[in-house]
């Protein structure tokens, strides 16, 4: 049986760190201490780690990054997802992390964000998550090859304002 586990970033245990940068580490290949720096340098005390279980193992990983964005000119404390990823592609354990974590965002009413590339469209969309047109959108970064996705925002998104780093 598959299970969530959300931890705050500043209650991460040595242990639970070590998880992380385990299951990270098989689709990016960073040090440990290149791992360490990244989250030390990106993710603030109130952003939260998410584990996939299951059987007691943990199989998926994912971050939430507490994010601020305008949507149709109102102002929106969402959630921006990054480092999606499991320990074996192609078994659907990444389908389940971010189909659990959408109950997430509704359960807490928060809007959610994710930069992926083309080749990652189809899945997002697979799991509900909506792309947004670049005419529709106003970044701070060069986003040239990247597509945009929402997920939980009721109504129509006619123009997205987000002034942070990508995630």
């Amino acid at each position: 049986m598959y299970k969530l586990s959300f931890i705050q970033h500043s209650d991460l245990t040595e242990g639970i760190l070590n998880e992380v940068i385990r299951i990270k580490s098989i689709s990016w290949p960073y040090s440990y201490a290149d791992q360490v720096k990244w989250m030390s340098d990106n993710l603030k005390d109130s952003d939260i780690h998410v584990l996939l279980s299951l059987d007691n193992t943990f199989v998926g990983y994912l971050n939430l990054i507490q994010i601020e964005m305008i949507i149709n000119n109102k102002p929106i404390n969402g959630l921006g997802v990054g480092n999606v990823c499991t320990t074996i592609r192609g078994n659907g354990w990444g389908t389940e992390l971010i189909l659990l974590t959408n109950n997430y965002f509704r359960k807490y009413r928060k809007t959610g964000l994710l930069f992926c590339r083309d080749r990652l469209l189809n899945f997002y969309g697979l799991c509900h998550w909506k792309k947004i047109n670049n005419s529709l959108l106003r970044v701070s970064f060069n986003n040239a090859g990247i597509v945009t996705m929402y997920f939980n925002h009721p109504g129509t998104v006619r123009l997205l304002e987000f002034t942070g780093k990508i995630f």
